[in-house]
């Protein structure tokens, strides 16, 4: 695997790095045993070797798709009522049902198929 390159395009106004990883994810069934890989690419400000940050940006978007979550299906992107002491409970009682929700996904792994936040909320 190559380093990351450094390169300063156009009107960017600091120098970013390209990094690509390429991770052998298995092997096909059939008589070649082919290998099986996932790509990733990144353009980032962030230095280190290409395994690092592409750590670091799988727990970015971790974190982005639980903020998504929340937002979406606990009801915490957007005032249910005009009361200012109840948002802030209605909230906490999303945010503990979705943390129970993938509290209980746990001991299968922490996958369940086709669950939906929205549905256990409601």
């Amino acid at each position: 695997m190559n380093p990351a390159l450094p390169s300063k395009c156009g009107r960017w106004s600091i120098q970013r790095e390209f990094v690509a990883v390429c991770k052998q994810v298995g092997r096909t069934d059939d008589m070649f045993h082919t290998s099986i890989y996932d790509y990733f690419r990144y353009v980032t400000t962030e230095t280190g070797t290409p395994m690092l940050i592409h750590r670091v940006y799988g727990k970015r978007a971790t974190c982005e798709t639980w903020i998504r979550e929340c937002e979406s299906h606990m009801g915490a992107g957007y005032i249910r009522t005009d009361d200012i002491l109840a948002n802030p409970v209605l909230l906490q009682c999303g945010v503990m049902a979705y943390n129970l929700s993938r509290w209980m996904t746990l001991p299968v792994g922490g996958q369940i198929r086709e669950r939906e936040d929205k549905s256990i909320r409601l």
